[in-house]
């Protein structure tokens, strides 16, 4: 029988650990502003039956939560702003966050074997020569993210979920929906201090367990 304990400790202090790492990290905050989005639907809908809440939002993605939470704050006489400080950030959240999870959720990642450390993420349409078994690997190119890029938005997702909750006090007070004092940054179009990318970059198949 498999030790669990060793097995976990083999594969968490392996050469694909930092892939693990990173990509739980970013999953993990992505989940906590989810989940503090669907609260935010729950306070303003008024509902407090949390179960019955958890069954209605249960088939819905983070985008469609999104969109739901600006309809009810616009039918209950309290919209946000587009240019407000949670408008924009919901916004960001939207159009740049839920894509990079999507990503994550419905490709493979693998890591790369030189340049840059970045992650490459791959699917069928654009499946690398290291995977012999499938036949005729495409020649397209992997989306790719660093992992400087990565913790960027994972870390900004740690202080987005801080800011949705102080929305969420304004909200129980009476208060309209928003961030007086935003703990994440206003969202850039490139994060900070990024190098350029190394088109020489190959790829590593994840380790077999």
């Amino acid at each position: 029988m498999v030790d669990l304990v060793e097995f976990r400790t083999k594969i968490f202090s392996g050469p694909d650990a930092y892939l693990y790492l990173n990509i739980g990290y970013f999953i993990a905050w992505f989940t906590r502003a989810e989940l503090s989005i669907t609260y935010l639907i729950a306070i303003v809908s008024k509902i407090t039956d949390y179960e019955a809440v958890d069954v209605l939002t249960k088939g819905m993605d983070a985008r469609v939560k999104v969109v739901c939470l600006r309809e009810l704050c616009r039918k209950k006489g309290k919209p946000i702003g587009k240019d407000s400080n949670l408008g924009v950030r919901l916004a960001h959240f939207q159009e740049k966050l839920i894509p990079i999870r999507n990503d994550f959720a419905h490709n493979a990642p693998s890591e790369s074997k030189t340049g840059i450390p970045r992650i490459y993420l791959w699917g069928l349409d654009r499946l690398p020569e290291i995977y012999p078994e499938f036949p005729n690997p495409s020649k397209g190119k992997p989306k790719e993210i660093t992992y400087d890029e990565l913790f960027h938005h994972s870390l900004w997702l740690n202080y987005f979920t801080d800011d949705l909750i102080e929305v969420q006090k304004a909200l129980l007070k009476g208060q309209p929906p928003e961030i007086v004092n935003p703990r994440s940054t206003a969202p850039l179009k490139q994060p900070p201090n990024q190098p350029k990318s190394s088109r020489s970059a190959k790829p590593r198949k994840p380790e077999k367990k």
